[in-house]
């Protein structure tokens, strides 16, 4: 009674625990990876500071306003001399040039350069560039994710499904190992039949443990991704053998200059290359400002009067031995400019090689998942005729070992097959930037 209790609570706890794991589906896992990813996170403060940079270029296009006040007691070593000045009927000319004894005066300036504000606008186009790559950056690290994601997820539902045939194989052994023994009872074969079959089985302990080594390995590696407890969850899908089709190499390559983040970003070099050219040219460019203000002398004189407006344009064009170091910035500028547009080329043809790379690969595996299917089919119905003549003693336990082994290796070779089969198609789609679901062969 006591036996039974205990059994009764082991299942209940083993239940619990089973409850306790969240199931989590694929994108679910991706979606928590991506909420959880510190890369992510780093790049969203790139994105920040970039905004907060090209803000910064916002405000040159406003003028700048300048206010100086001073307050100042004037001291002469050595005193000047007094002039004394003839009297004139009508006119009282008696402090007319005396020095002062303090100088007070408020000066409010306001100067807006006009030519400048091309090189301005250009800066802030380059900076928003620059922005807008960061957050393509942002999408690129997503894609990323979502990749290594697929990696852990289908290698451990492989793995799974991996142990759960070691299992059945398990089983296989154990029923091959008692119909040795009941020959070996009835005097019909040595005992070197159920030794054959004792050593397979440890075989197999040993390969299970390394199935359990990696299916831990890859949970915590998944685990780590989305930050959660490795005991607090459960990976499964819900139809792991389906296999989605695929479009044409053309339209994968059209995908791709459409959506991949690396594209996005090639372009948006080249518009930044270009940018700076323009920008290299500004020194070379006379400046117009205007301006405008406002003098107020608080210690106002005959010829320093009390208030004085101006307003005016300044034109200044700095000309000498520095303009050859800047005609050659705009040389160096237009170069670097030659130099980002070819490489940028080679680099789009390096993307659309590896796209073709990734198809070819995928098709290989898809071709694959045919062979293993016709080759499970085929030792499937081996290790049957071989179990029947096994049970007439028309044949021996190492070509029945021989036959079981062989359905195995059929067996993982065709969920090797479907579970790499989709981590290929999770790559692809992830390098060419679209969901998996988005590759759909229409």
């Amino acid at each position: 009674m006591q036996w039974i209790f205990m059994v009764g609570m082991a299942l209940m706890l083993g239940g619990g625990l089973l409850s306790a794991q969240e199931r989590l589906t694929f994108d679910q896992c991706v979606a928590e990876s991506l909420r959880e990813s510190e890369s992510l996170r780093s790049v969203e403060a790139s994105i920040d500071a970039a905004q907060a940079d090209a803000d910064s270029t916002f405000w040159s296009f406003f003028p700048t306003a300048s206010i100086n006040v001073s307050y100042l007691k004037l001291y002469f070593e050595p005193e000047p001399e007094g002039l004394a000045m003839p009297s004139i009927p009508g006119f009282d000319l008696s402090g007319a040039f005396d020095m002062p004894e303090w100088s007070r005066t408020l000066d409010i300036t306001v100067a807006q350069p006009v030519t400048p504000l091309w090189s301005v606008w250009k800066g802030h186009d380059a900076q928003t560039m620059a922005r807008e790559i960061e957050e393509i950056k942002k999408r690129s690290t997503a894609d990323q994710i979502r990749v290594k994601a697929a990696e852990y997820f289908y290698s451990y539902l492989m793995i799974e499904r991996l142990d759960a045939l070691l299992a059945d194989t398990v089983k296989q052994l154990d029923r091959y190992e008692t119909q040795a023994q009941n020959f070996v009872d009835a005097g019909l074969t040595d005992k070197r039949a159920v030794l054959k079959v004792k050593l397979e089985k440890a075989r197999l302990e040993k390969e299970r443990q390394t199935v359990a080594g990696n299916r831990t390995l890859l949970k915590r590696a998944l685990a780590l991704l989305m930050n959660r407890d490795m005991e607090s969850f459960a990976p499964f899908s819900e139809s792991p053998d389906e296999i989605a089709p695929v479009p044409a190499l053309d339209r994968l390559l059209a995908l791709q200059d459409e959506h991949r983040a690396e594209i996005a970003m090639l372009d948006r070099a080249d518009l930044v290359a270009s940018t700076l050219q323009d920008i290299a040219i500004q020194p070379l460019v006379p400046t117009i400002a205007l301006t405008g203000g406002y003098k107020h002398n608080f210690d106002a004189t005959t010829f320093s009067p009390e208030g004085t407006f101006f307003v005016g344009a300044v034109l200044s064009w700095d000309f000498g031995f520095d303009t050859m170091k800047q005609i050659n910035s705009f040389k160096k500028a237009r170069g670097e400019k030659t130099k980002m547009r070819l490489a940028n080329i080679d680099v789009r043809k390096q993307l659309r090689l590896q796209v073709t790379q990734l198809y070819t690969d995928l098709m290989v595996k898809e071709k694959e998942i045919a062979i293993a299917t016709a080759e499970r089919e085929v030792a499937a119905e081996n290790l049957r005729i071989e179990e029947s003549k096994y049970q007439e003693k028309l044949t021996t336990e190492t070509d029945l070992l021989a036959a079981n082994l062989q359905e195995r290796q059929a067996k993982t070779s065709y969920i090797t097959a479907i579970f790499q089969y989709k981590i290929a198609l999770q790559k692809l789609a992830g390098t060419i930037g679209v969901p998996a679901t988005a590759l759909n062969g229409n």
